[in-house]
């Protein structure tokens, strides 16, 4: 299992130490395994925003991207990524003499077209899983501001190891309470938000739960939610289901996996439209069943 200990902090309201935490766990049963740091993007790592985007006059697959790099003036970029964004965008620019992956940045020709710093994803930079294409940034950070400072990157994982009897320290929120209570802090559980109707349908004019072993399942609970739209989660969220082990996929699927790693409660999210006749149907396998 892995925990963030700036996740605990939240929970706590209070700053902890990794290294006291990990060794009062330790001693109390719960025991870590080891203590990491996050990656922090390099200062030369920045938000750009996309001034225009141009097609390469010599190569189809590469595109030439002007970014206002925060230095008054335009940077001159050659991107390949196939979902190099428009006027408008906020992306990441690795500047001139920034280190990514052991290599400096550098001002160069591709195909003939200078190119000043390169455009970078996720993975170059070792905040995401995502190498397919360049980070486009959500929120309203002035060009030229560090990556570093628009969202908490620095963190401490602890990867602990938990016996049958302490399941209650799956979750980040039964892990603070042990540690609220071994280190002798207030422990208040974190308040649900209530959410409120949306006119005057309930979830089971929407949707049914039939439970046809309830030997196995006495009781499964839903809700339902309308009116969204299915996107990237923020890139705080991504990066803390990334360095927690669990791979970011979209909005509705992290929520999901967000709540598993606060709650130890796992759920699952299913799309009205593919859902046939809007029920859940809880049952055993029938014998033979392939599935």
């Amino acid at each position: 299992m892995k925990a963030s200990v700036r996740w605990l902090s939240e929970i706590l309201g209070v700053d902890l130490d990794a290294q006291i935490v990990a060794d009062r766990l330790t001693m109390s049963g719960v025991e870590i395994d080891a203590v990491r740091d996050t990656v922090v993007p390099p200062p030369g790592l920045v938000v750009a925003r996309v001034v225009s985007r141009d097609p390469h006059p010599k190569r189809a697959d590469l595109h030439v991207v002007a970014d206002d790099g925060g230095g008054g003036r335009p940077v001159q970029v050659v991107c390949g990524a196939p979902n190099t964004p428009g006027q408008g965008s906020s992306v990441v620019l690795a500047r001139p003499g920034t280190v990514v992956r052991g290599r400096a940045m550098e001002a160069r020709d591709i195909a003939g077209v200078p190119s000043h710093g390169m455009l970078c994803s996720e993975d170059e930079i070792g905040i995401g899983p995502d190498a397919a294409g360049i980070m486009v940034l959500d929120g309203d950070a002035a060009p030229g501001t560090p990556l570093s400072e628009t969202t908490p990157f620095e963190d401490r994982i602890l990867e602990y190891t938990v016996t049958p009897n302490r399941p209650d320290c799956l979750g980040h929120i039964g892990l603070a309470r042990e540690i609220a209570a071994i280190l002798g802090l207030p422990f208040a559980r974190p308040t649900a938000v209530n959410v409120s109707p949306a006119g005057d349908l309930a979830a089971a004019d929407l949707a049914r739960i039939v439970i046809e072993d309830p030997a196995g399942c006495p009781r499964y609970d839903a809700s339902v939610v309308t009116g969204v739209r299915v996107a990237p989660s923020p890139l705080a969220v991504r990066h803390r289901l990334f360095v927690l082990g669990v791979r970011p996929i979209s909005n509705i699927v992290d929520v999901t996996n967000w709540m598993l790693l606060l709650h130890n409660q796992p759920l699952h999210s299913f799309d009205m439209k593919l859902l046939p006749g809007g029920t859940v149907i809880v049952r055993r396998a029938s014998p033979g069943e392939r599935i």
